[in-house]
């Protein structure tokens, strides 16, 4: 009489009767990609490690060394054109949402958002050295 173990693994059946028990077991073992020694050399079988995407310390501080300057080209512009492009770009609102909290018309909003712009970008051309970094996002150093 077979024991419960014997009953329970089928140990005296073929093993190709245990994978009718279970063919999707066996299915994805016979489909199962090779396995890829993390030691072999470079070649077909070598594992390609995904690249990081946090941001590197020198891309951290060339965040923070743009964000400076940008903030101290701000610092030269009127109030109410600070206002508007930090609403507009900071906070990401729109130009009527930016009218209604000012208490100022929508044209009013949208002249001040384009002499803001512009206003920002003289004052950036005169004190800031802009280039672009390894992946084109634009970086801004004081000038020398």
């Amino acid at each position: 009489m077979p024991t419960d173990m014997e009953t329970r693994y089928a140990i005296q059946r073929p093993f190709a009767a245990g994978c009718t028990a279970s063919p999707h077991t066996c299915a994805s073992i016979a489909c199962a990609k090779p396995l890829v020694s993390l030691d072999s050399e470079e070649g077909e079988n070598s594992l390609k490690l995904p690249v990081s995407a946090a941001p590197s310390p020198l891309d951290i501080s060339e965040r923070k060394e743009t964000s400076a300057c940008v903030q101290r080209c701000l610092d030269f512009l009127p109030d109410k054109y600070r206002a508007v492009i930090l609403l507009h770009e900071a906070h990401s609102l729109t130009a009527p949402e930016i009218a209604d909290l000012l208490g100022v018309t929508l044209a009013t909003v949208k002249i001040r958002l384009h002499r803001a712009r512009r206003g920002l970008q003289q004052v950036m051309k005169r004190g800031c050295a802009v280039s672009n970094d390894k992946l084109g996002t634009p970086t801004c150093h004081p000038k020398s």
